[in-house]
């Protein structure tokens, strides 16, 4: 009797572990036909996130938005120089290698700050980060600057600085300027992690040693860029 309960308890295992196998499968295929779908028509998602509506920055407009069930929303703005290619992941990766500059941001009504990725924007001593989430490393290189301020309903923490993203996978891409990478934390629980990347920016530093003005490394250039978008409603 008590080996076929083991029996009849495994095979219950094994057809709950098949049915989350099979539920991932479908998850990330449909991902990847939602990125798909993310350059027809990402205004709508993307308005979600400016303070006035239609008041983008200048030289940023809708590049691709899409929502992730349960997750979350990326979304992505720039004015890209080309058509990508490739399709789902490979296909975002080549269209922000193409879009220069490019802010991006992934928004989570009900995340919760990544302590990792805290520690990095806070820690002077750490020049390196990796994220699981994007399969992306982060390197500070020079010129890093750390700070925080706090909008309305929320609180923005952030590094800006001159260094490299590089995106792993089957076909490592690596892009190097000045950037800032930032995290919101909003009173209501809702969390933002973006990315402000220009990798045609002067990165010559100014002569009193401070990151070059209005580049992605100079915070000042952040803060005011910011001022476009109500991340925390």
């Amino acid at each position: 009797m008590e080996k076929k309960a083991c029996i009849f308890s495994c095979l219950g295992c094994s057809g709950i572990l098949l049915a989350l196998a099979i539920g991932s499968f479908f998850m990330v295929q449909k991902v990847v036909s939602d990125i798909e779908n993310s350059f027809t028509n990402p205004d709508a998602k993307a308005q979600t996130l400016l303070a006035q509506p239609d008041a983008y920055p200048p030289g940023y407009g809708p590049v691709a938005a899409f929502g992730i069930p349960f997750v979350g929303d990326f979304i992505f703005l720039g004015e890209p120089t080309g058509e990508p290619g490739g399709e789902g992941f490979e296909k975002m990766i080549k269209a922000i290698s193409i879009t220069d500059p490019s802010l991006l941001f992934f928004k989570s009504n009900a995340g919760s700050e990544n302590p990792d990725l805290m520690a990095f924007l806070k820690d002077g001593q750490a020049n390196s980060f990796f994220l699981p989430a994007g399969n992306v490393w982060f390197h500070a290189d020079e010129l890093s600057s750390r700070g925080f301020f706090s909008p309305a309903g929320g609180e923005v923490t952030y590094l800006s600085t001159v260094g490299r993203v590089v995106f792993s996978g089957d076909q490592e891409t690596t892009l190097s300027g000045s950037y800032t990478l930032f995290s919101v934390k909003c009173d209501g629980g809702a969390t933002v992690v973006g990315l402000w990347l220009d990798q045609e920016a002067n990165v010559t530093a100014n002569e009193d040693g401070t990151a070059p003005t209005g580049s992605p490394a100079d915070s000042q250039a952040f803060r005011a860029l910011m001022e476009y978008f109500t991340l925390c409603r």
